[in-house]
């Protein structure tokens, strides 16, 4: 089996739902895992918790995965660089386990409406919660009510692949995902789910209150993760969900020209059909990244172009508003993008993009990013408001798939994101 610190650049996320079972596994029942020849068991110390929490914000990004490897945990027979650990089969997705845990977070606040939780109620709730085929889990709760002769029922839904669902219920790892459970708390106790947990403590009814995470369901039809519903009605309650600093929140997959053709009339009411003869014969070369620059680079120039007039600037600053709502919410009504990082829960709230954007002075630029192309639209004071980048992957059959990222940048963030 090869060892973590054999991983491709940008793939050590994956791996992290994996590494952190077996490793909580061997602490926390002294079973041995491999180390490339050697067999180890991990000592179950504050320490090592320290270091694993770490390693799962550092491997998150491809700029400190190096780092994250790096890490050293104290071992029954020594020290050991969590990169010499041969690679879990089973890896989970962290970002799945994050649904389940928010969700769990959710239930837990509604639960015990009329306080605040933290991460051990959320823990509570999962740990009450099994499975009988793997992939889903049901279980409803009582939620007592302001007059104690009513009382509420939350119905907790979660669905998840298999593997994500063993990890989900996996206690021996949710010290190492403690700041996910501490940013779920936090958003549970934020304005939204506490507006809803003091109207149904107080309204003097009994409601239904259905907190769903289906995880294995429709998720090309919907950028919701996680939604609550009162007594079968839809609420305000529609989450897309992150885990980790992640910038991206849209992107277009594929090398056809009619995906360019989609990524810009979508983002910004661009249209690019003219390149499209120039852009079929890169192709046929197999100059896939150089047909996509030029694709780009005739963007970047026409929207500086647009940028200079203030007819067609407000044009394009109203096409590109609705073009980022339309990549974060999919079209879909009241959903909030929410952010779990560091321990902290950050909402964004993509309906405040096209008012905020009209104050704003912009321009456009391309950077070479080892032969591909990235654009970055910043202000006057070169912060950066949005990001589009591009990523190769080869085929098997020698083929390349092109996937076209879009990113909030520090200056969309700051402009439309709260802390809760």
């Amino acid at each position: 089996m090869a060892q973590l610190r054999t991983t491709s650049k940008g793939q050590l996320a994956k791996y992290t739902a994996g590494l952190l079972s077996v490793v909580g596994s061997s602490m926390n029942s002294r079973t041995g895992i491999k180390a490339g020849i050697k067999t180890v068991i991990i000592k179950n110390n504050d320490k090592n918790k320290q270091v694993l929490k770490k390693y799962s914000q550092l491997a998150s990004s491809s700029s400190t995965e190096r780092a994250a490897l790096d890490l050293i945990l104290e071992t029954t027979s020594g020290l050991v660089a969590i990169g010499a650990i041969d690679k879990p089969k089973d890896k989970g997705n962290k970002g799945d386990i994050a649904e389940g845990i928010l969700a769990a977070a959710i239930a837990a606040r509604f639960v015990n409406k009329n306080q605040p939780i933290d991460s051990s109620k959320v823990k509570e709730i999962i740990s009450s919660l099994s499975t009988k085929n793997g992939k889903v889990v049901e279980k409803s709760f009582p939620s007592p009510n302001k007059n104690p002769k009513i009382k509420d029922t939350v119905q907790f839904y979660l669905s998840l692949a298999e593997s994500n669902m063993k990890f989900f219920l996996d206690q021996s790892s949710w010290d190492s995902y403690s700041d996910l459970f501490d940013a779920a708390a936090k958003y549970a106790n934020g304005q939204t789910i506490t507006k809803w947990s003091k109207l149904l403590y107080e309204n003097n009814q009994e409601n239904v209150i259905d907190v769903i995470s289906d995880g294995v369901g429709d998720q090309k039809g919907t950028k919701v993760d996680v939604k609550v519903k009162v007594d079968g009605k839809a609420t305000n309650v529609n989450i897309s969900l992150k885990a980790d600093d992640v910038k991206q929140f849209g992107q277009v997959g594929g090398s056809e020209f009619e995906k360019q053709i989609t990524l810009w009339n979508k983002l910004a009411g661009i249209d690019v059909s003219e390149l499209e003869d120039d852009y079929t014969n890169l192709l046929k070369k197999k100059k896939v990244e150089k047909a996509v620059y030029l694709v780009y680079d005739y963007v970047s120039n026409k929207m500086n172009t647009m940028l200079k007039n203030k007819r067609t600037k407000t044009t394009l600053l109203n096409n590109l508003g609705s073009g980022i709502q339309k990549f974060a919410t999919s079209g879909e009504e009241n959903v909030t993008l929410v952010q779990l990082a560091g321990g902290a829960a950050k909402v964004y709230d993509f309906g405040k993009v096209m008012g905020a954007i009209q104050n704003l002075d912009l321009k456009v630029k391309i950077i070479d990013s080892s032969g591909k192309p990235r654009m970055i639209i910043e202000d006057k004071d070169e912060e950066s408001f949005l990001e589009v980048r591009v990523k190769a992957e080869g085929k098997p059959d020698g083929s390349t798939y092109i996937r076209n990222y879009i990113e909030k940048g520090k200056l969309l963030t700051s402009l439309i994101a709260t802390s809760a």
